[in-house]
């Protein structure tokens, strides 16, 4: 009998569900059907759509609310 194989990081999400990585809690995963893709709660109030593979990496700590744009230089 054959097992039905899954992709990596496709499973059933409960692992990360109530994490929180830097500013953000992961709520719930996303319904949006891509592989992946989790809504995280935010310090600020804000919900973001979030991927697990940045978030475990660290590349991804907030909903964008803790981003700030360089200073202009040379003007």
């Amino acid at each position: 009998m054959r097992r039905k194989m899954r992709a990596p990081g496709n499973g059933n999400g409960l692992g990360l569900k109530g994490k929180r990585f830097g500013e953000l809690v992961v709520l719930r995963p996303s319904r949006s059907g891509r592989a992946g893709a989790w809504v995280a709660q935010c310090d600020c109030g804000k919900q973001a759509l979030v991927y697990d593979y940045l978030l475990k990496s660290g590349e991804t700590t907030s909903c964008g609310c803790k981003t700030t744009r360089p200073a202009a230089t040379g003007i």
